[in-house]
């Protein structure tokens, strides 16, 4: 079946373990719906299964969860995985709170589904996102003795995904929650709201912090400009720190942090969103093939750079996207499979072009 792993080190003994989450999809008797710890035994050299939880039923059961699963939402130090299970008759969703090293349950909120975590107050513990379609979007405090809180209600929106550069040296691009930089709060939030078609029909940037939640900006699309997919690159820039670059439909759309479109002309016949980069290649839902945003040249201002189907990595200048035609490419580089960035020596930025048959790490017009 499909599985995500998240590379953690929940028991605290030195060592990464993985967390494996596997979400099926038909009945096998390969295919798992579940959780899982696994660590490494140094003596013998195994994998060993630490914890599991798994479901029961293949044909109805289901899991949910995503890159944020593992985080500490009580406020203790230590880790939790986070999820939500479909299970029993009728089927009814019931999000999951365990710890992370044994696999313990230690909060559940019965009848929701699992959205995301993050930290909407940045007080270091991670609140817990629920939401369904048709539902509202709930936003949980969960305590150290388990009890949960209900914090913020919102209508029918998801938190939209940011891809983002993670790990020790910035190499793993993940999927997490997309949130804007904000002078004097917390981050923005980042939501979406969907049409019937399951189409983005506008986006709406939130602050979370204290009892009610503020909208601070907003993005409607125009009704002939539908969004199918929108994943955000966040800006590294410190003279930049509120602009995003979402990526929809093969299109970059260059966004400040109140959410305003700066290459979007919606008055015109038809209606003008982003530019288009020529053969580019969205991913189809796999992180590395997504576009990297980051300052590579030591100018203020970040630099996009994308994957195109020909297999060649196009470097942009973020303040020149513009809207028509083939994008000013800044260099480029060919045969290319994926791209990352990684963190160069005195705080620079370095490209990693991922090729068939090897690496190359670049920077620079190089």
């Amino acid at each position: 079946g499909r599985m995500k792993v998240i590379i953690a080190d929940p028991d605290n003994d030195g060592r990464d373990e993985a967390l494996v989450f596997a979400s099926g999809g038909w009945p096998d008797k390969h295919n798992a719906v579940k959780v899982a710890m696994i660590d490494y035994d140094p003596d013998s050299g195994d994998l060993v299964l630490g914890w599991e939880r798994s479901a029961a039923d293949l044909d109805t059961d289901r899991i949910d969860f995503d890159g944020a699963s593992v985080a500490d939402v009580d406020g203790d130090g230590e880790l939790e995985v986070v999820v939500s299970f479909l299970e029993g008759q009728p089927p009814t969703w019931r999000v999951e709170i365990l710890d992370a090293a044994t696999g313990e349950i230690e909060a559940t909120l019965p009848g929701e589904r699992y959205h995301t975590t993050g930290d909407v107050d940045d007080d270091g513990d991670a609140e817990v996102f629920t939401h369904d379609e048709g539902e509202p979007l709930r936003v949980y405090d969960v305590a150290a003795d388990g009890t949960t809180t209900l914090r913020h209600t919102l209508e029918d929106r998801r938190v939209l995904r940011c891809v983002v550069s993670t790990g020790p040296r910035r190499t793993s691009q993940t999927a997490l929650p997309c949130r804007l930089p904000r002078a004097g709060g917390p981050p923005a939030w980042v939501l979406g709201g969907y049409d019937q078609d399951d189409q983005i029909t506008h986006m709406m940037a939130f602050g979370l912090e204290g009892e009610a939640a503020a909208a601070l900006g907003a993005f409607d699309v125009a009704s002939e400009l539908r969004l199918l997919t929108w994943h955000g690159l966040p800006s590294s820039s410190p003279a930049e720190p509120a602009m995003a670059v979402a990526v929809s439909n093969g299109a970059l759309v260059v966004l400040d942090g109140a959410l305003n479109a700066l290459n979007y002309q919606p008055d015109l016949d038809p209606p003008l969103l982003g530019v288009r980069i020529g053969s580019y290649d969205p991913g189809y839902g796999h992180a590395p093939a997504f576009p990297v945003a980051g300052n590579l040249n030591g100018v203020p201002g970040d630099e996009v750079v994308a994957v195109t189907t020909d297999r060649r990595a196009v470097v942009l200048n973020g303040a020149e996207i513009g809207f028509a035609g083939e994008p000013a490419v800044a260099w480029e580089v060919t045969n290319v499979e994926a791209v990352a960035l990684a963190a160069g020596p005195e705080g620079s930025t370095r490209l990693v072009a991922v090729g068939k048959e090897d690496v190359a790490v670049l920077y620079g017009p190089e």
